[in-house]
């Protein structure tokens, strides 16, 4: 406190009231410089905070926040399942994989153990033989080249055939024509 006296000669009165000032100090002219526009930004920010207050109390915040929420339920399902497969089918499908494996490299075994090369020679002596056999059908020097290759005799065992037909229905239809037999006897 500064006490600064005046250069009047008048003197106060008991109870009289002596007016004083304060002096500013840094503090005070700090905020004497920055107290105008704080009270000018205070209604823009007294609004922002109403615009605020009015978005979250929307209910599209409350909305967002429990789609959040469950969102995160349903990852956390999502990991607890993924986790189960991983633990208890994985094992299962490896195990299988590894059967599957194992069955490739036996029949691999088997497959290299054969002799390659007596199966092809076994194949191609078979293919031989078929080549004679299909040549021979073909030769109407024989027996069956004839009946594959000979239209006459075919046409010969169809008229036979034909005719045999035609006996054996007139044997059903006329049998005593054929057939003569006696209960008691022949007649001499």
């Amino acid at each position: 406190i500064q006490l600064v006296l005046s250069s009047n000669t008048d003197i106060h009165q008991i109870g009289d009231t002596l007016l004083g000032t304060t002096s500013a100090g840094l503090m005070g002219a700090i905020v004497e410089s920055l107290l105008p526009p704080i009270e000018k930004i205070l209604p823009q920010i007294d609004s922002t905070l109403l615009a605020l207050r009015k978005v979250i109390e929307s209910g599209e915040v409350r909305n967002s926040m429990k789609n959040i929420e469950t969102t995160t339920k349903e990852l956390a399902l999502m990991s607890q399942s993924l986790k189960k497969i991983v633990n208890t089918d994985v094992p299962v499908i490896m195990k299988d994989v590894s059967t599957v494996t194992q069955n490739l490299s036996k029949v691999s075994t088997d497959l290299s153990k054969v002799d390659l090369e007596a199966t092809l020679l076994s194949l191609n002596e078979t293919l031989n033989n078929l080549q004679l056999a299909s040549t021979k059908f073909n030769d109407k020097s024989n027996t069956v080249g004839l009946l594959l290759n000979d239209p006459s005799l075919y046409l010969n065992l169809n008229a036979t055939m034909d005719s045999s037909n035609k006996l054996l229905i007139d044997l059903k239809e006329n049998p005593k024509r054929y057939i003569h037999f006696s209960v008691f006897g022949s007649k001499k």
